[in-house]
């Protein structure tokens, strides 16, 4: 039965193996957009991972332009999240300052050094109006590795047979249908992935290579989702890209293809992660508050470690409890409106 219903058995470590030494590739743009969201040091492993794999990586010109688009709201929302928490943990620090000068002889916490480093550390973030080291190293990395975009006539063409796809509820994209038509007259954004879809399987049949599509996405219009559990890409994907490419085709998360690409690239633990709890985050649009003040820590300049009594240290202000922050191994920040970017 295999041989009639590839679709639906996983893909065994042999041809696992197979696939990674001849495949193509592919990158969503949320997983571009996730490197403005990771700390310093994990963004610069991720890039050395697909420096490594420069010869092997393609992007469909869809996935880029959105890329580019999204882009600098990516970095100023990170920038404005990142600055309320720093300045919200600079403010309990000048309480702690307050409490030592009253309370003890000798200082427990190094409260000055720790809000030098923190606002350094505030400076970490690209300012989408001048230099960005991140976007110049994709504009290297991804220099002649962007499909061309489709005619107008091809696009139209594409779209008007989406209707039908996302009315049939057929892979992918249809799970962003009702929520992108709110703010499109044209009811056409909602098409992206299916657009860079049928140009990843464009890609594939014109290098004759089998395909590897790393994305940030969590929803069932990507992924077999069973019970709540992900078993792997929707089998409707992988039957039409067979059947439209003679080609395999394979998904993962930035996490799991980590894990595969660790056995050959350098991937720290810190990365892996990070990039595991982050990504989580980011799409369930459930950000965990201790991740703001646990990016603050991880990003200070070499030289501030917490100690530990700072991290069983516990301040709050009972007279404003949506200013509370508890600075303990399980720290927390402010509470505040996170939003995913729409992609």
């Amino acid at each position: 039965m295999k041989k009639e219903f590839p679709e639906f058995y996983r893909l065994e470590d042999r041809e696992i193996k197979n696939l990674w030494a001849d495949c193509l590739f592919v990158f969503d743009a949320n997983v571009l957009l996730n490197l403005y969201r990771y700390s310093l040091g994990t963004t610069e492993n991720l890039i050395e991972v697909l420096k490594s794999l420069s010869d092997r990586i393609w992007i469909p010109h869809q996935f880029a332009y959105e890329y580019q688009k999204n882009r600098a709201s990516v970095i100023e929302e990170q920038r404005i999240k990142y600055n309320k928490s720093a300045d919200t943990i600079s403010s309990e620090l000048d309480k702690i300052k307050d409490l030592q000068s009253n309370y003890f002889k000798t200082p427990t916490i190094d409260v000055v050094t720790f809000q030098e480093n923190l606002i350094k550390s505030k400076e970490i973030y690209p300012d989408c109006n001048f230099e960005d080291k991140t976007r110049s190293q994709m504009d290297s990395l991804f220099e002649d590795k962007v499909g061309d975009p489709f005619s107008d006539k091809k696009q139209i063409s594409i779209i008007e047979d989406g209707f039908e796809r996302y009315r049939r509820e057929i892979p992918p994209g249809y799970c962003d249908a009702k929520e992108k038509d709110k703010d499109d007259p044209t009811r056409t954004r909602k098409f992206g992935d299916l657009i860079g879809w049928i140009q990843m399987m464009e890609k594939s049949k014109e290098v004759g290579k089998s395909v590897i599509f790393i994305t940030s996405e969590r929803k069932e219009d990507w992924w077999q989702i069973v019970k709540g559990k992900t078993i792997g890409p929707r089998f409707e994907l992988i039957k039409e890209f067979k059947e439209q490419t003679g080609k395999q085709f394979h998904m993962y998360d930035m996490k799991r293809f980590l894990d595969y690409a660790k056995e050959s690239y350098t991937v720290s633990k810190k990365t892996l992660d990070e990039v595991e709890k982050k990504d989580k985050l980011y799409n369930d649009l459930l950000v965990s508050e201790k991740v703001f003040s646990s990016d603050i820590a991880e990003s200070l300049p070499e030289g501030l470690n917490l100690s530990g009594e700072w991290r069983e240290a516990e301040i709050s202000d009972s007279a404003d409890t949506d200013k509370e922050i508890i600075l303990t191994k399980k720290e927390t920040v402010p509470e505040e409106d996170r939003q995913q970017i729409d992609f």
